[in-house]
């Protein structure tokens, strides 16, 4: 593991230090560290075989192209308060399996995971986040879970595009734009909802059926004013329990 303390990422300094530590696994940012700066030199976490990093609760945003082409196989950003992970931030690291997001956090770059093909969960239920950008989540090949939160309104271009392992999702009942393209080459099969506006609904419902991907209610309400059976309804929620 390395540490390092009182770090300012801002010019060659950074890479000079870990060009010393060439076999260094683990990389901690101190509570001195409080500036990523946006001109970070591509690929430079290359240069070591760093697979997990750990940030402290004094960055607030991930700058563009942070991670891309990384070897990091870990990152854990629940310690600290960042808000904005910007866009490219994680593009390519084939071998990222985890990442844990702060509830901070309201707002992810276009393309900040594509090509993630390792990361098989990602969880936002926690965050603040309105809008999923283009092909954020685009190419991540064993992608199989992905949990949005409440406040979630929107879809981008292609943002599951060739994620063949996505089976299914749940969307919000504030759940409202969304592209014609949502369910294009991706494994998507069937799509749980809450409450959404009967506006929305209609437009999902189409969209849906178009694309042969089953629309099925998960909030009480609305499955009892389906007129489904008890047995129904209890199976709906117990897979979405699961």
């Amino acid at each position: 593991m390395v540490e390092y303390g009182n770090l300012v990422y801002n010019d060659n300094s950074f890479e000079r230090i870990i060009d010393t530590v060439p076999k260094a696994k683990e990389l901690v940012f101190h509570e001195n560290t409080i500036v990523i700066s946006n001109k970070t030199q591509e690929h430079i976490f290359n240069v070591i075989n760093v697979e997990k990093v750990i940030f402290n609760k004094k960055l607030y945003y991930i700058p563009k192209n942070f991670l891309a082409h990384s070897a990091v196989k870990e990152i854990d950003l629940s310690k600290t308060n960042i808000n904005s992970i910007h866009q490219e931030a994680f593009f390519d690291c084939k071998n990222l399996e985890k990442i844990i997001l702060p509830s901070s956090l309201s707002k992810i770059g276009s393309n900040a995971f594509t090509y993630c093909e390792n990361l098989k969960k990602i969880d936002l239920s926690n965050t603040k986040i309105e809008e999923i950008r283009n092909e954020t989540f685009a190419h991540c090949i064993n992608l199989s879970k992905i949990f949005f939160p409440d406040t979630l309104k929107g879809i981008d271009n292609f943002v599951f595009y060739n994620c063949k392992n996505l089976k299914e999702i749940t969307i919000p009942s504030n759940f409202k734009d969304f592209y014609l393209n949502l369910f294009m080459e991706n494994g998507i099969e069937k799509v749980y909802y809450n409450n959404l506006d009967e506006y929305t609904k209609k437009i999902f419902e189409t969209l849906c059926k178009e694309n042969d991907v089953q629309l099925v209610a998960n909030d009480l309400d609305t499955l009892l004013s389906e007129n489904k059976s008890f047995k129904e309804i209890n199976n709906i929620l117990k897979q979405q329990e699961r």
